[in-house]
C-alpha cells in the first residue's frame, strides 16, 4: 500500500472497526477494579479509572476530567464500604448520566460481594473516622477477587446481554488462572511457614 490515499482508508476502516468493537465504556473509582474489568471485558470494554494507585481514594476531587469520564460509561465500578463518600456522589450528580446511578444495573459497588470484616478496634473512638472501623482493603483477599469477578461478570452480561457468550470465555479463563494462582500462593506460604529456622 504505496499510494497514500489507500492508506488513509484502509487506517480509517481499522478505526472504524476498532471502534465498534467496543461494545462498554467502563469507569472504575479504583485501579484494581479496573484491572479486574479490563481482564473480564478484553476488546469489548474500554475502561478507565477515575484514580491511581498512588492517590488517597478517599479524598479525591471531582474535576471536571473526572465528570467528563463518568458521562458517557455504561458501568460504574467501585469498592464501596463509603470508601468514595467524599466525592463520588459529586461526581454522579454531576455527570447526568442516568445507567450508573445507584441502583441501577450500571453501578457496581465490590464491597456487596465479600463478606464485610471489621477493623481492629481502638479503645479511643472519639478520634476514630467511623467508616475506618469496616475493613475496605477487599482486594488484599485473594478469594475475593473471584467473588467479586462472579458478580461483576454478570453485571457485565446485564448491561450487554449481546456479547453474554465473550464475557462469559473470558470469566472462565480469568477464573481458572486465578484459581490456579492461589493454589500456587497457598502452597508457597505453607513453605514458608514450615521452613526449619
Amino acid at each position: 500500500m504505496k499510494n497514500p490515499l489507500e492508506m488513509l482508508v484502509f487506517c480509517i476502516v481499522a478505526l472504524s472497526f476498532s471502534q465498534g468493537a467496543l461494545a462498554l465504556r467502563a469507569v472504575a473509582c479504583e485501579p484494581e477494579w479496573a484491572a479486574l474489568a479490563a481482564e473480564l471485558g478484553g476488546r469489548m470494554v474500554e475502561v478507565r479509572s477515575a484514580t491511581s494507585a498512588n492517590q488517597d481514594t478517599h479524598h479525591i476531587e471531582p474535576r471536571p476530567s473526572l465528570i467528563a469520564m463518568v458521562r458517557t460509561a455504561d458501568l460504574l465500578v467501585c469498592t464501596g464500604f463509603e470508601v468514595e463518600q467524599d466525592w463520588l456522589p459529586i461526581l454522579l450528580s454531576s455527570s447526568g448520566n442516568s445507567n450508573i446511578q445507584r441502583y441501577q444495573p450500571g453501578y457496581f459497588e465490590a464491597g456487596n460481594y465479600v463478606q464485610k470484616r471489621v477493623a481492629p478496634t481502638v479503645s479511643d473512638y472519639a478520634h476514630v473516622n467511623p467508616r475506618d472501623h469496616e475493613n475496605h482493603h477487599i482486594h488484599g483477599d485473594p478469594h475475593n477477587i473471584s467473588l467479586i469477578a462472579d458478580a461483576l461478570v454478570k453485571r457485565f452480561v446485564e448491561v450487554d446481554s449481546q456479547n453474554a457468550e465473550y464475557y462469559l470465555a473470558r470469566h472462565k479463563e480469568f477464573s481458572a488462572r486465578w484459581t490456579e494462582a492461589i493454589r500456587r500462593w497457598e502452597k508457597e506460604v505453607c513453605a514458608l511457614s514450615w521452613r526449619p529456622s
